[in-house]
């Protein structure tokens, strides 16, 4: 198991990462736009370093990492930057954050040994910085509005809002890039069992077959079939599968998704009624402690071979799994084949946590042998020009996958308890970072493409409300009413905080 320090030293990694790309697009969009940037903050809360650039932007890092802000001139209001022109509300991926209100214009103050200070630490730069001399000649920026954010075109200032998702997106693309150029692993999408009684087995699937298309869209791994199938829930989805793992004949089938609602507690592939295939499985066991299990306990051996639970017979590994997950505690009768001779055994099982799961599941310690199928796995890798081509396709194909799940949020198809907050996004980044680089850029990438696109949606306090409130500008001609627009943002706000504090519910009710 991942553990939590490793997982949080990834998180802050990962975070730190997309934070500084988002709002570095915004700060350099400015800059190619001429406008004043009084600060470049990286998280929020109390200030920890702090210092101030050349060009006489404070750059700023927070303690708390879970979002970031640039404040510009002419953001606000003039009656507001004349107040408290380092008071800001911009947003960060997750949450909003405000500066103190008692910093100078520069967001500094200073001592009386003419040391930096900060909440946490005094930080000298790397030159001597008289700060009543950066109030000077802020007051005298301040008097010229051709550095003003306001004062810009419509187009400049959608460009300096956009290109913090759009620098998220293109993160994405040169993760992706990276990923493929090393080598990307995956398995094959192969069915193994297909459990009787379910939609997938009404609608014709074969142990051994190779998922090629749905929806006309060819996959190679079951990373892309989830992404399809998972797509089209709530509707019917052709399959086009090849037997003999790709190598047999091809088949048309029509797998009806209209009933299907994904929850988080729910797998996905049960309830379809597919499992993976990762090699030929016999019902042939082992022991996994072959003296302290509950199956050696009872008399079970190596090699015996189980053919039913509870008097369920049963034909597959696939099915003996399933009967025993689902057996109980109380006490499970095992009919296994030992030298020709069949016998059955009681096996009072133990109790293991699974992650997911709310309750335990029942625990027999025996395991299968499972013969290696080489052509189940794939790595696949490119030259750089190749690996671009697929890098964009891969962004493009989250990004509609996004707004696929979204919509389907909306409709319910998709339960709530899916929304994801920091918890399970720093349980991912470890779990990916443990299981290699490729694994760890990938899901970075996804992670950015997530946070650019929900940067863009319609909400007053993000990017995509901001850039409403601009189209509002430009077909009427002025801007939204203040009174109105600080309204809707404060409408935005608890939108947000609302998704947030659901996020985090759901990650600690399914620790």
């Amino acid at each position: 198991m991942t553990s939590a320090v490793w997982n949080l030293i990834f998180f802050c990694i990962a975070l730190g990462i997309l934070v500084t790309i988002h709002e570095g697009g915004h700060y350099f969009a400015a800059r190619l736009c001429k406008v004043k940037v009084y600060r470049f903050a990286l998280g929020f809360g109390p200030v920890i370093y702090r210092r101030i650039l050349r060009n006489g932007t404070e750059f700023a890092i927070c303690l708390l990492p879970l979002g970031g802000y640039v404040k510009m001139k002419g953001e606000y209001d003039d009656k507001e930057e004349e107040q408290d022109s380092t008071s800001s509300t911009r947003k960060g991926p997750f949450f909003t954050s405000k500066d103190h209100k008692d910093a100078s214009v520069d967001g500094t103050e200073q001592s009386k040994d003419g040391v930096i200070e900060t909440d946490f630490a005094h930080i000298v730069t790397s030159q001597d910085v008289n700060v009543e001399d950066l109030k000077d000649s802020y007051a005298k920026q301040d008097d010229d509005l051709n550095d003003s954010f306001d004062q810009k075109t419509i187009g400049q200032r959608a460009f300096i809002i956009a290109a913090g998702p759009l620098s998220n997106m293109l993160l994405a693309v040169v993760l992706f890039w990276l990923a493929f150029m090393m080598g990307v692993s995956g398995l094959k999408s192969v069915v193994g069992e297909v459990i009787p009684g379910t939609i997938a087995a009404e609608s014709g699937f074969k142990e051994y077959d190779f998922i090629k298309s749905i929806d006309g869209k060819s996959l190679d791994n079951w990373r892309d079939a989830s992404v399809e199938l998972i797509s089209g829930i709530g509707s019917k989805v052709d399959v086009t599968v090849q037997e003999d793992l790709g190598k047999g004949p091809e088949r048309k089938l029509v797998l009806d998704l209209s009933g299907i609602e994904l929850s988080r507690n729910t797998a996905f592939f049960d309830e379809i009624g597919l499992n993976y295939c990762v090699g030929k499985i016999e019902r042939k066991i082992f022991l996994a402690d072959k003296e302290n299990s509950a199956a050696a306990k009872a008399g079970l051996k190596d090699g015996d071979i189980v053919l039913a639970v509870n008097g369920v017979p049963c034909d597959t590994w696939y099915a003996v799994s399933r009967a025993l997950r689902n057996s109980g505690f109380d006490g499970t009768d095992i009919t296994v084949l030992r030298n020709g001779q069949e016998i059955t055994f009681n096996v009072i099982p133990g109790k293991m946590e699974r992650k997911g799961q709310k309750e335990p599941s029942p625990f027999f310690g025996i395991g299968v042998e499972v013969e290696p199928i080489p052509e189940l796995y794939s790595t696949f890798s490119y030259g750089p020009v190749e690996a671009m081509v697929h890098a964009y396709r891969e962004t493009l194909k989250f990004s509609t996958f996004i707004f696929t799940t979204l919509n389907k949020l909306i409709t319910g198809h998709i339960n709530a308890d899916n929304i994801s907050g920091p918890i399970a996004i720093a349980q991912g980044a470890g779990e990916s970072a443990e299981s290699g680089l490729t694994y760890f850029l990938q899901f970075l990438a996804m992670l950015s493409v997530n946070l650019g696109i929900l940067n863009l949606l319609p909400i007053p306090i993000l990017d995509g409300g901001q850039l409403i409130f601009l189209a509002y500008e430009k077909v009427v001609g002025k801007k939204l009413n203040p009174a109105m627009q600080n309204s809707l943002l404060y409408l935005g706000l608890c939108l947000l905080l609302g998704f947030t504090f659901l996020a985090i519910f759901n990650d600690i009710a399914f620790l």
